[in-house]
């Protein structure tokens, strides 16, 4: 009977072991984010920006960079280097510290020539000193590529294996992951009267708690 048990926890183990070891040549074959790629295809983006820029900074051609957080995944590269001459790349990425965002500029200026730099210095950041995990994907922006790999364990490309179904659709490089036509977001912009009528969303929830919390704390007399 033990005899059984070590066969079928070895079988199971090999059988594991030989599964993941498929998907990750299936992956690698495939690359879904261009991490082993050669050249850039633009119209194949994830929708994971912390996971897919590193791809971005290393084949796509670009001098200057817009780097923040949602506030400036908005921004038009095409209008920063009509403004500011040189090719900007916007790599913001959405609710990023600074730590984040340092590793992202690390990599940019190892592996571009950068002219400038459109950053922004957003009050959370400076206030809120917390560091967030960026454990699952930093090594994508060190300086061994082959512990890229690592990224196609997330199950997430699983369904990246025998089709394209992983990919965003309707990709623009002039801001690759804006969310400003989104409707969800859209119908808040345009003027107070539109922000009211969201009123209803998390997010304008969330806006006005914080007002109410501030109006409190300067009626205290407090330093906010």
């Amino acid at each position: 009977m033990k005899n059984k048990v070590i066969v079928f926890f070895i079988t199971f183990f090999v059988i594991m072991s030989s599964m993941v070891g498929v998907s990750l040549f299936i992956n690698y074959l495939r690359d879904p984010l261009q991490l082993f790629s050669q050249k850039f295809n633009s119209q194949k983006l994830i929708d994971n920006a912390r996971h897919q820029v590193s791809s971005i900074i290393k084949l796509y051609p670009f001098n200057s960079i817009i780097l923040g957080t949602s506030m400036l995944e908005n921004t038009s590269s095409k209008e920063a280097s009509n403004i500011l001459g040189g090719n900007f790349m916007n790599l913001s990425l959405s609710g990023s510290d600074f730590n984040t965002r340092s590793l992202i500029l690390n990599y940019t200026l190892k592996n571009k020539r950068i002219n400038k730099i459109i950053y922004s210095l957003d009050s959370n950041g400076l206030v809120n000193h917390s560091m967030k995990d960026t454990s699952n994907f930093d090594f994508l922006y060190d300086d061994n590529q082959i512990n890229d790999i690592k990224i196609y364990l997330n199950k997430k490309y699983n369904q990246c294996l025998f089709d394209n179904s992983c990919y965003s659709k309707n990709i623009d490089m002039d801001r690759p992951y804006s969310w400003y036509k989104v409707e969800g977001h859209s119908k808040r912009f345009g003027g107070l009267d539109n922000w009211f009528k969201a009123k209803n969303n998390s997010q304008i929830k969330n806006a006005f708690k914080s007002i109410l919390e501030s109006i409190q704390q300067i009626k205290l007399g407090k330093k906010n």
